[in-house]
């Protein structure tokens, strides 16, 4: 990353509107870019830059600017019976299995909690 004050010039591919770049112009403006064609200037917020690289760049290349963080995570998987009382044969039983995945640092935080008593009943 640039922290000083640099400049570059960005070559037009038609060869008639090269672009100079000037990056960090000053200690105020440390998030500014400033671009001169054919003597204009334009003052361009870092962040918007960002964006039409991102915009222009591949799928490969956005996956590298995303931001990702690991968690580590503690898997766990429950069955849970339900008991039909319609639609299908009375008293037959539907088993499914869910999975659930928690944040580690969560089941350090709530280790001691006690498992609640009795069943928990549906609506």
């Amino acid at each position: 990353m640039l922290k000083s004050h640099n400049f570059c010039l960005l070559k037009d591919s038609e060869g008639k509107n090269d672009v100079n770049v000037e990056i960090n112009p000053d200690k105020k403006h440390i998030d500014i870019i400033k671009l001169t064609m054919n003597g204009k200037t334009a003052t361009i917020n870092k962040k918007e830059l960002y964006t039409i690289a991102y915009l222009i760049a591949d799928e490969e290349a956005q996956e590298r600017m995303t931001p990702t963080v690991n968690v580590e995570v503690t898997k766990y998987v429950r069955s849970i019976k339900l008991k039909a009382e319609k639609d299908i044969k009375k008293g037959e039983e539907i088993v499914a299995n869910v999975e659930l995945e928690v944040p580690t640092y969560f089941k350090k935080k709530f280790k001691g909690l006690k498992k609640p008593k009795g069943r928990i009943k549906g609506r």
